[in-house]
């Protein structure tokens, strides 16, 4: 199902529904407690933590929801960011065998990656746990974009560019490319991503054809990076696999020379403005390897990745492992 995407700033539609409980992250409730109780009477308040992505932490939740007497006419609602988003989803997805679920989400990467198509859990191995399950409807709110700092409104656009690189999409081009981006274009990046998202959900829903890994641009590195410093985030993170990723492909001579200069810039754009770069050091080289062979993408312990024969053109691609300790090593000097 590819949920509903509603641009909004007043009102949500919970009539269709018995009950409703909202999932809220704590700190959403600071900035925004007047618009959670005018919207919602029941609310569970949640630390917005990826350790909180657990089993552990969601069973006492669940047992909440029974002492509510959900029904199958009930309705979850996820108001945060993608932890909220994966935590309620996973729930719904499961709860008398799957009930509906609505996203709010007030972070921008939430808005642009976490609008459709899979929730997960971390437990032993992150998002190992999950389900393929996309909520009913999404709703963006351009209050809480206007009260985001900037640094996660960076982070969150990350993702904006692995949409691009994967689709080559002109009008996402167009607001990359511009100087200084507006609220206004944030949201249209939010509908092209939403749509490029919703395409590969469509046509590959239950990530079997291939076609679904394409998001997972950048991502095998990012997570290898996040392992070895829980503190990075994940905006920053995907930045790094994704310049990692096209080095890469540039090495293994997919990727020609021109677009990969344009993806270089591209990237190192909106690397400038965060605060910090992250950087590969020698001694991570070792768990980094291993964290690729038992990534989602790989088989049998041989290392995948997505990589770009251009700019909107990509392919899974078994890589050997000293090709990619080359790469890692090379980028170690790089950052010295």
């Amino acid at each position: 199902m590819i949920p509903k995407l509603l641009i909004e700033d007043n009102e949500i539609d919970l009539t269709d529904y018995t009950k409703v409980v909202a999932i809220v992250d704590k700190d959403v409730h600071k900035l925004h407690g007047a618009f959670l109780h005018k919207h919602f009477k029941d609310i569970i308040f949640i630390k917005s933590k990826e350790k909180r992505k657990n089993i552990d932490n969601i069973v006492p939740i669940l047992k909440s929801l029974t002492d509510r007497n959900l029904d199958r006419n009930s309705c979850l609602v996820a108001i945060g960011g993608g932890v909220i988003g994966d935590i309620t989803g996973f729930m719904a997805s499961i709860y008398m065998r799957g009930i509906d679920f609505i996203q709010i989400p007030t972070t921008y990467m939430a808005m642009c990656d976490h609008i459709i198509g899979k929730v997960a859990i971390s437990n032993v191995k992150k998002n190992v746990f999950g389900s393929f399950y996309s909520p009913k409807r999404t709703y963006i709110f351009k209050t809480f974009i206007k009260t985001l700092p900037q640094k996660l409104i960076n982070q969150g656009f990350a993702e904006v560019l692995k949409n691009y690189f994967i689709i080559n999409n002109k009008e996402l081009k167009k607001i990359i490319m511009k100087e200084k981006i507006k609220t206004e274009d944030l949201i249209e990046a939010v509908k092209i991503s939403h749509e490029i998202k919703s395409f590969f959900v469509k046509e590959d829903p239950r990530d079997t054809k291939g076609l679904h890994k394409a998001l997972s641009y950048g991502h095998t590195f990012a997570n290898a990076i996040e392992k070895i410093d829980q503190n990075i985030n994940h905006g920053e993170a995907v930045l790094k696999g994704m310049i990692l990723a096209a080095k890469l492909s540039y090495q293994l001579g997919l990727l020609k020379e021109k677009e990969f200069l344009e993806h270089m810039n591209i990237c190192e754009k909106l690397e400038r403005k965060f605060d910090a770069k992250i950087k590969i050091e020698r001694y991570n080289i070792d768990n980094m390897l291993q964290s690729f062979k038992t990534d989602k993408l790989s088989c049998g312990g041989k290392m995948k990745f997505v990589l770009l024969t251009k700019i909107g053109k990509y392919e899974i691609i078994e890589v050997e492992e000293e090709q990619v300790k080359t790469l890692l090593l090379r980028e170690c000097e790089n950052d010295a």
